[in-house]
């Protein structure tokens, strides 16, 4: 496991973007380059023989401690910027990603029926569904929804990326 006085022996880093800076030449790397590459839906980094996710290198770069688990505040794996990370539980990291929506296009609105004549609005907390309605419209179920997301999951509640 790296230490936090190797990471700073080995590395600068650029807070504003994420990216840590090579400081010297090592194997095939090159003093002044940028570390790690892009693999799946994370930037990785390997040191000593062990890969690391660059964001979550990036947080004990800065802070010393491994965090459980590190959620991106705008649900962009690409955006390490500092400001953008925070240390979290799985159960808020997971409160913050997105989901496949259904038939509604709205996070936690579903049809009562068949035909979508009225919506029902429902919610995660933990493992438990907790239903909050039933509604004449998408819209207000939606509307409820985002109420008791922010209520139950606080500053990690999911918001529709593109929406105000």
């Amino acid at each position: 496991m790296v230490t936090q006085e190797r990471l700073h022996e080995l590395f600068e880093v650029d807070l504003r973007t994420g990216f840590f800076i090579n400081r010297k030449d090592r194997c095939k790397v090159k003093a002044g380059t940028i570390a790690g590459w892009w693999a799946g839906n994370y930037w990785k980094i390997k040191i000593d023989c062990e890969t690391y996710l660059t964001h979550r290198l990036l947080w004990f770069f800065v802070h010393g401690t491994w965090p459980e688990e590190i959620d991106h505040r705008d649900g962009d794996h690409t955006n390490n910027a500092f400001s953008n990370l925070r240390d979290a539980t799985s159960s808020q990291n997971k409160c913050n990603k997105s989901s496949t929506v259904g038939v509604s296009g709205l996070r936690g609105v579903y049809p009562n029926h068949k035909g979508g004549q009225s919506w029902r609005s429902m919610i995660q907390i933990g493992k438990r569904q907790i239903w909050l309605g039933s509604f004449n419209t998408k819209e207000e179920a939606a509307l409820v929804y985002k109420e008791a997301a922010k209520l139950h999951h606080g500053e990690f509640a999911f918001h529709e990326r593109n929406s105000t």
